[in-house]
């Protein structure tokens, strides 16, 4: 299994179950204020806005060996990876239970289970749909939310091939790890509040961007049936309302009668219900897209 570790102040550890990712980076990122701040009163502190608010964190993240590390970006770090993905967008839940219980001087039980490495596809077809899928309700995390293709990181595995394994076994999509490009990171719990329990599972889910030559209509989906419960391309202006980038994100379907005429009642549906690291990993895919390609791929 592929370990997950932080770097705090000048020392690589994996950090135990419970432990808020986001906040100790945070952290670490405080400590560099003050270091550099000692050092130097003349220098800048750090690179503005390497964390806009309590619940988020711009983060280099360091493949090696077995061990995916995260740091805040910019720290120079002594180790020479084998990979380097610099400065992607890391956040986590405002309500979640691990940053929860440490602002209320609650200790969570400690778990057999260590912090679990994932890796996940936001899937673009060329006319600008994305994919969303539904966990199947027979799943013991988040059964029948809505998510975008991924999963675990298997032993020997990197992040991108184990992207695209997910993508290809949950939804017959063959798409080459090479071409992913890093888009953020997420920090899960579940169940993602204390007001539903302790938490149980804990996650770090890394998001990629995968662009597809076809469009949604000529992909053929291969749902696999213990895991996906139903599959729904989403209209670009419906991902923006979803993720609260335009308006006040209400819903603006854009059913098509000639090809799926349930599109509105799926989407309800899919809105109730979808995860916010969907969210977050949709509205970081839709930034980046327009950035590319213009307003006039949205």
């Amino acid at each position: 299994m592929t370990e997950v570790a932080i770097l705090r102040n000048h020392e690589e550890i994996v950090p135990a179950f419970g432990t808020s990712i986001v906040s100790a980076l945070q952290r670490t990122h405080c400590y560099r204020n003050q270091v550099i701040a000692q050092e130097n009163s003349s220098l800048s502190a750090f690179p503005d806005g390497i964390f806009k608010d309590e619940t988020s964190v711009t983060v280099d993240l360091h493949e090696q060996g077995g061990r995916v590390t995260l740091l805040p970006s910019g720290w120079k770090y002594h180790q020479a990876p084998e990979k380097v993905w610099a400065s992607m967008p890391m956040q986590r839940s405002p309500v979640c239970p691990f940053q929860s219980s440490e602002s209320q001087g609650l200790s969570i039980q400690q778990s057999a289970n260590s912090i679990r490495l994932g890796s996940a596809v936001v899937f673009v077809s060329k006319d600008g749909r994305l994919l969303v899928t539904q966990r199947s309700f027979q799943l013991r995390a988040f059964p029948g939310g809505w998510v975008v293709p991924g999963g675990h990181v298997d032993t020997g595995e990197t992040l991108q091939q184990a992207a695209a394994r997910e993508l290809f076994e949950e939804v017959g999509i063959n798409f080459p790890p090479e071409q992913l490009q890093p888009l953020c990171v997420w920090e899960s719990a579940y169940p993602p509040t204390l007001h539903h329990g302790p938490p149980k599972r804990q996650h770090v889910a890394v998001y990629w961007l995968a662009k597809s030559d076809q469009c949604s209509k000529e992909i053929m989906l291969a749902p696999s049936q213990g895991e996906v419960g139903d599959c729904l391309w989403l209209h670009p202006t419906d991902a923006l309302g979803l993720s609260g980038m335009e308006g006040n994100g209400q819903i603006v379907a854009k059913a098509e009668e000639d090809w799926q005429q349930n599109y509105t009642n799926r989407l309800a549906t899919c809105s109730q219900n979808l995860t916010l690291g969907t969210v977050f990993a949709m509205k970081c895919a839709l930034c980046t897209l327009a950035a590319e390609s213009g307003p006039s791929r949205l």
